[in-house]
């Protein structure tokens, strides 16, 4: 598993240079959180995230990545996060991109 966690960061690092992400986030102790958001720098987010420098996310500690789509155009960025947290955004990202394999 931690293996896979590394292979993903590696992908990560190589994809996303300089573009926006929408990342899908859930936390390990607490799996029914889920946390969604835009940046320029994901795994940045991730490690503030963990070490609790947003005060939501801190008190749902350990987050794990479970899927994130990179934008070249902020507006398309943040179109795509609005919709993600809206009642059929969280009903696609259930369905189609934060389901675990065991789900």
């Amino acid at each position: 598993m931690r293996e896979e966690r590394c292979a993903r960061f590696k992908v990560l690092e190589q994809l996303v240079d300089g573009q926006l992400t929408v990342g899908c986030s859930r936390s390990v102790e607490f799996p029914v959180q889920e946390y969604t958001g835009m940046t320029a720098d994901l795994k940045q987010r991730i490690a503030d995230h963990n070490s609790g420098k947003s005060r939501h996310t801190s008190k749902f500690s350990p987050w794990e990545l479970l899927c994130y789509t990179a934008f070249p155009s902020k507006f398309t960025a943040l179109e795509f996060e609005k919709y993600l947290k809206s009642h059929s955004g969280r009903a696609f990202a259930k369905k189609r991109l934060t389901r675990l394999d065991d789900d």
